[in-house]
């Protein structure tokens, strides 16, 4: 990695863990965490997506490797989903697990897809 993508990676790795902030504040303050949590993972996987279909290039790599990165959190999902005494029921985090797969893969896929479509066309 050169030392120019590794710097713009950073940079935008940070704009990205803003955008998580102000998505999970948001899903905090209309009552659920989680929601917040599930958004920035669909989000950060579609852009992914469109990422991917793109030609391989240093902004793509930015891109994936920084703002997506920074924007998507796996380890806030894990969190969610763990048993806490008082926590919600197992349906509930069931559910909740299920979402954050069938939503990002979907939006993932789906973004590709698009992306990849546009660019044939």
């Amino acid at each position: 990695m050169s030392a120019e993508l590794l710097l713009l990676s950073v940079a935008l790795g940070s704009l990205g863990a803003l955008v998580r902030f102000g998505i999970q504040s948001w899903g905090a303050a209309a009552g659920s965490a989680r929601l917040g949590t599930l958004a920035v993972n669909v989000l950060g996987s579609g852009l992914a997506g469109a990422a991917f279909a793109l030609p391989e290039s240093f902004a793509t790599a930015a891109i994936l490797a920084g703002f997506c990165g920074g924007l998507t959190t796996l380890s806030t999902m894990v969190v969610h989903l763990l048993p806490v005494p008082g926590g919600p029921p197992v349906r509930s985090r069931l559910g909740l697990g299920l979402a954050h797969v069938l939503g990002s893969v979907g939006a993932g896929l789906a973004t590709y897809s698009a992306v990849a479509w546009w660019l044939v066309n």
